[in-house]
């Protein structure tokens, strides 16, 4: 991979990344929370952890890459394949279809091109594997996530609307 000074590298993870993935997870959860749109309980690191050994960096149903940056993972995104989309793809008329499942760079790195090269790398991949069609759920209260994903030419096929009771 070509790197150019300050910019992110963006590689596969590994299972030695599954701490800082857990932790980049957990980061975004309690990011998310603030906004009702998930809840934090005390089982959720181990939950995280356990979803991410098992699903995303063992069992290869689900893709997932991390960025680097002066060599500290500083953003991360997690994909759920083709072969794993039946549930989403009805909702679109081309398929195969793939599912951004999560995307977190913290606060620190954000402005530097660590999600855009994220998702380049996911769009290439994607691309490369026949996929026609990327899907994703954003927080749409969450003032980051509108705005990044369409600049990233994400559009919606339909709004959710809930309420979270106590």
């Amino acid at each position: 991979a070509v790197v150019t000074a300050g910019a992110p590298l963006v590689r596969r993870a590994t299972l030695d990344d599954l701490e800082a993935v857990a932790v980049l997870t957990e980061r975004l959860v309690a990011f998310d929370a603030q906004f009702g749109w998930v809840t934090v309980r005390p089982s959720t690191p181990a939950a995280i952890r356990l979803d991410l050994a098992h699903q995303v960096l063992v069992e290869g149903g689900h893709w997932c890459w991390v960025a680097e940056l002066d060599g500290a993972v500083t953003g991360m995104v997690t994909v759920m394949s083709p072969a794993r989309c039946e549930w989403i793809a009805q909702q679109v008329h081309a398929s195969p279809v793939a599912y951004v499942g999560t995307v977190f760079v913290p606060a620190r790195a954000r402005g530097r091109g660590v999600a855009s090269a994220l998702i380049a790398r996911v769009h290439a991949h994607a691309a490369a594997a026949g996929v026609r069609t990327m899907t994703l759920h954003h927080a749409l209260p969450n003032p980051l996530s509108t705005v990044f994903w369409a600049r990233q030419g994400y559009r919606p096929i339909y709004t959710q609307w809930t309420r979270h009771l106590a």
